[in-house]
């Protein structure tokens, strides 16, 4: 089953030399970071780079309403160089990780997101997944 466990919001009036990152991998290819924009900057050049599997490669993007991108296991991206502020306004994006949580990759995923201090959202990471949202009966609940 498909579990969304991180989102985040992230606001950007300046960017210059941001780093280039993953935010998930070694997942077996069951996990990904969705990101799509909640408010956008008419005319702004592109702002997000993705790094191809050829690292001299990298594209880069630009938010549109209505479209997401998916960033799969070692996909590599950074926030593109940007400046806002002459404008006054505010670029806003949602990142929401997901993954497909088994035997597989649940432990890297708990490395990945452990903390000092555990969030909630974490004792989905203990395994068997199943017994967490559905019942002996098959009734669906909410993690206890």
């Amino acid at each position: 089953s498909l579990s969304c466990f991180h989102v985040s919001f992230m606001g950007v009036s300046e960017a210059d030399n941001s780093f280039m990152h993953t935010d998930l991998y070694g997942t077996d290819g069951k996990g990904f970071n969705i990101i799509f924009p909640m408010i956008t900057v008419d005319g702004s050049s592109p702002e997000l780079d993705i790094q191809s599997d050829n690292a001299d490669v990298v594209v880069a993007v630009k938010y549109q309403h209505d479209r997401a991108f998916v960033l799969r296991d070692w996909a590599y991206h950074k926030t593109s160089a940007v400046t806002y502020e002459e404008k006054g306004q505010i670029r806003i994006v949602v990142g929401m990780y997901c993954a497909e949580i088994d035997e597989s990759n649940h432990d890297i995923l708990r490395y990945l997101y452990s903390l000092e201090l555990v969030p909630p959202f974490m004792d989905q990471f203990n395994l068997p997944i199943q017994d967490i949202h559905w019942d002996k009966t098959g009734k669906h609940h909410l993690p206890k």
